[in-house]
């Protein structure tokens, strides 16, 4: 370590910590919006990827403010000041009660502060190296590489518990989820600042991406103005008169990179559904993994950058020196191609994972109301109504009858042992969009009653149980408050511990709450009931607490299971992860060092923040189509994407077949063949965690100015 500037080790900490608190933050958004703050799943695609798209856009205004104003360290602690301001209020306005103005501007400040250092935090780590260090240099590169996945993994997995484990407020603890991120992100600032008098500061070199853009202005308005010019000479020329020639030579190479870039936004639309549509998708899944427990939805995130850590060494090792020596695909734009058809072969996967998911996910009631019968007496039932007629065994229960809101009358008759009982009638009142209970149950030896409460057809997002007691018994047996316990049950017998206690009055029934799947017996105070009961991950359920016999006094619990559990296991989602994965190592770290081969020195920064805002404008197609709502379903909205990057790899394919790269030489002015074409002439990849060192993910930042770069000349 006596090698390394001490301040390294203070910017590696601080991306440690600041990462965590990023990605922590962004794995549990989307359940976030949907489940605390009740939006929609489509409000709440579109709102993460709003948030994505800024982050992703608001590079280009740091690098500006840094390489044109404030210089990088200033640049850092300014804005990390806004960001980390930006997570305070995220995590304060998570307490109750819900509401949007808070996380919205939260999350607006985290996307102005994470977007804009960025781009500075890789290159003033850069800065602190002399000439001579190279070696240290790219240590460092790797360990910056490293901190960013060990901070992304770490936080991918645990936040979800904090969210979910800790019951806090109700059963979910979203404050401290987003407190432990702020905590981490306010270290880093510290951090950050305590290393000021060991930082080596550079000056700013001025506004290059401002520069780039007037100078294409000039040459495109010069060229409406005066036409096309003659003997061959590009567009770009006609601004040689206010720039130098050198400066508008590399802005026009430059710009053939960047006609290649036209097709990427695709590939980052599909890629950062991770964090949105898949991890709804793993809403409806089973995440139990037996005796190490059960998977929240958002966890399932954390597959990705685990399987970067892991394949990164096998595409260098194994597959990239196979690839060369089959040549299929050996060069870096086929790799780009192929890795935007792993892409598309994701999502088709996912569309098929999806189609299993809703073959046994109940439609919304859209506008309707649903009313579900429950047969809890000791007689068999027969229903009239305008809308149901027919008859209910005891202890079964009908389907979801879907009406129009409005008023309706029930009547009830319940036989047995050859005789009608009684006939009893009732009113309902339903309101659009809500489910009802309809309870009929026993209320002596020979007489039943109907009790209306509401119900709940939605899973819990955490796939966890949701169930309601009903304490439905005589008056003459218990009447008032009855306090219900839950207690786990294993090895046949009950668990001391309550696992969960309902306060309520006889004749009513609970609110819904959660429980961990597994097995359970009520309890009536310190008296068991004579059922064990069983509850799945996702199932919503009603559980009738009456009379098993009246002379004895005994009582039994009934299940009635409205929403059946989860049974797709979220294991399925692990072949679309690791497709994903294959497709972003061959696409995105290809890319970007393809990329940076073929820009001039000078550009490469602007290069970054183009590279950069692919991803913005992936997210904002994302926005428009969550918003739109083109599909019927999520399969074929899948399915769609899936097809839409087919199509987009094969513009591209034919984009990089007329594609003429630039040649590069080596230290010694040797001609090497071109990065994109003859087998003299392979890029190694083994370079690319040195030129895209801050590879977290699709964030990708490449320090410029300390890696040396070499531009060829054009043979004649």
């Amino acid at each position: 370590t006596s090698k390394y500037p001490k301040a390294v080790f203070l910017i590696l900490g601080t991306e440690f910590c600041e990462r965590f608190n990023y990605y922590g933050m962004k794995t549990i958004l989307v359940i976030y919006l949907t489940e605390w703050l009740g939006q929609s799943s489509n409000s709440a695609v579109a709102i993460f990827h709003l948030f994505t798209m800024l982050a992703y856009f608001s590079p280009v205004l740091g690098a500006i403010i840094a390489d044109g104003y404030l210089g990088r360290y200033r640049t850092i602690l300014y804005i990390s000041l806004v960001y980390a301001a930006g997570t305070l209020v995220l995590s304060l306005t998570a307490f109750p009660p819900p509401e949007m103005y808070g996380p919205i501007i939260g999350l607006l400040l985290i996307s102005l502060g994470t977007g804009g250092i960025k781009p500075c935090v890789t290159a003033f780590g850069g800065d602190q190296f002399s000439s001579g260090q190279e070696k240290e240099q790219t240590s460092f590169f790797s360990a910056f590489y490293f901190m960013i996945n060990l901070g992304s993994t770490l936080s991918t997995f645990i936040t979800p518990l904090l969210r979910a484990d800790v019951h806090c407020i109700e059963d979910s603890c979203y404050p401290l989820a987003f407190g432990v991120p702020t905590i981490l992100m306010l270290a880093s600032v510290v951090i950050f600042f305590s290393g000021r008098n060991y930082y080596k500061h550079m000056p700013p070199t001025g506004n290059l991406f401002g520069q780039v853009l007037r100078c294409v202005w000039r040459g495109a308005k010069l060229r409406f103005k005066h036409g096309k010019k003659g003997n061959g000479q590009h567009w770009m020329d006609y601004a040689t008169d206010k720039f130098e020639e050198s400066f508008v030579s590399d802005v026009k190479a430059l710009l053939k990179v960047l006609w290649l870039f036209l097709p990427l936004p695709i590939f980052w639309a599909l890629f950062d559904q991770q964090g949105s549509r898949w991890t709804l998708q793993a809403v409806d899944m089973n995440g139990d993994v037996g005796k190490l427990g059960r998977l929240k939805p958002d966890q399932m995130q954390v597959a990705n950058p685990l399987l970067i850590l892991l394949m990164i060494p096998v595409f260098e090792k194994v597959i990239y020196p196979g690839l060369d020596k089959l040549r299929i695909p050996n060069r870096p734009l086929q790799r780009i191609c192929a890795g935007m058809l792993l892409c598309s072969l994701a999502f088709v996967m996912a569309g098929m994972v999806q189609i299993k998911l809703e073959s046994s996910k109940e439609s919304p009631l859209n506008g309707q109301s649903g009313i579900t019968f429950m047969n809890a007496a000791r007689c068999r039932a027969t229903v009239q109504s305008d809308f149901y007629k027919g008859p209910l065994p005891q202890h079964k229960m009908s389907d979801l009858q879907r009406v129009t809101p409005g008023d309706y009358s029930l009547k009830i008759n319940c036989t047995a042992d050859n005789a009608t009982w009684v006939s009893i009638s009732e009113d309902l009142s339903t309101e659009r969009d809500k489910a009802y209970r309809v309870l009929i149950f026993s209320k002596g030896d020979d007489s039943v009653s109907a009790a209306i409460f509401p119900d709940e057809r939605e899973h819990d997002q955490d796939g966890k149980a949701m169930l309601s007691f009903a304490a439905l018994f005589h008056d003459d047996f218990m009447s008032g408050y009855v306090s219900v316990s839950l207690r786990e049950y294993s090895n046949g017998k009950a668990s001391p511990e309550v696992a969960h206690m309902e306060n309520m009055t006889v004749g009513n029934a609970s609110e819904f709450f959660t429980v961990e799947p597994n097995k359970y017996q009520a309890f009536i105070g310190e008296n068991s009931t004579d059922n064990i009961l069983r509850f799945g991950s996702g199932s919503v359920q009603t559980v009738v607490l009456t009379l098993a016999d009246f002379k004895a006094s005994s009582v039994e619990s009934f299940q009635f299971v409205t929403m059946q559990e989860n049974e797709v296991s979220m294991a399925w989602q692990l072949p679309q992860y690791f497709i994903i994965t294959c497709g972003e190592i061959l696409f995105s770290i290809t890319g970007l060092s393809f990329a940076y081969s073929q820009a001039p020195a000078s550009m490469k920064s602007v290069l970054q923040a183009a590279w950069l805002m692919t991803v913005a404008v992936g997210d904002l197609i994302v926005v428009i189509v969550a918003e739109g709502r083109f599909m019927p379903s999520q399969s074929s909205e899948f399915f769609m994407f899936a097809c839409l990057m087919a199509v987009d790899t094969g513009v591209f394919a034919l984009m990089a077949y007329y594609y003429t790269s630039l040649s590069t030489t080596d230290k010694d002015g040797e001609l090497k063949g071109a990065v994109s074409g003859d087998e003299d002439g392979q890029m190694n990849d083994t370079t690319t965690l040195v030129d895209a060192m801050a590879a977290d993910e699709n964030d990708l930042s490449v320090e410029s100015d300390k890696v040396s770069y070499h531009r060829g000349t054009k043979e004649d």
